[in-house]
């Protein structure tokens, strides 16, 4: 009963928190001219979510995969080409992504809403990792 309890009340704190570090926004935003230099989707990809069925919620699956591998690799390098240590926050909303990404694909096959659900907040996360970048480019004392 204790281990349940447990399980249950981390997967709660782990939830409250991502959605506390997604809610928190920046005093300048950064995603959308990260986006549009690195041809990312997202920005289309969040527009297209509330009208999205079937393949297209698998096509946009793809694309933010794609956005979440480049933009990731982005950080990794740093906004000046060095090697960027990871912050505790980066790592929760990795792990929040991925397992997104696995609700996702268990989803698609009974529920369209919880899809679109887990796309959305995918879709964030990649904004959120894409304004992250941005403010290191624009200020290398951050990175």
């Amino acid at each position: 009963m204790v281990i349940a309890i447990s399980v249950v009340m981390f997967c709660y704190w782990f939830r409250y928190t991502c959605s506390l570090i997604l809610s928190t926004h920046a005093s300048e935003e950064y995603a959308g001219s990260v986006a549009a230099s690195n041809r990312l989707e997202f920005p289309l990809a969040a527009m297209e979510l509330a009208t999205a069925k079937g393949e297209t919620l698998e096509r946009i699956h793809g694309s933010l995969d794609r956005d979440y591998r480049l933009i990731g690799s982005l950080l990794r390098r740093g906004g000046n080409g060095s090697l960027h240590e990871i912050s505790p926050e980066d790592l929760i909303l990795r792990a929040d992504f991925h397992g997104l990404r696995l609700w996702f694909m268990v989803c698609r096959y009974f529920s369209e809403t919880a899809s679109r659900r887990a796309l959305e907040e995918m879709s964030q996360i990649v904004r959120h990792f894409a304004n992250t970048f941005g403010e290191r480019v624009a200020d290398p004392s951050r990175a």
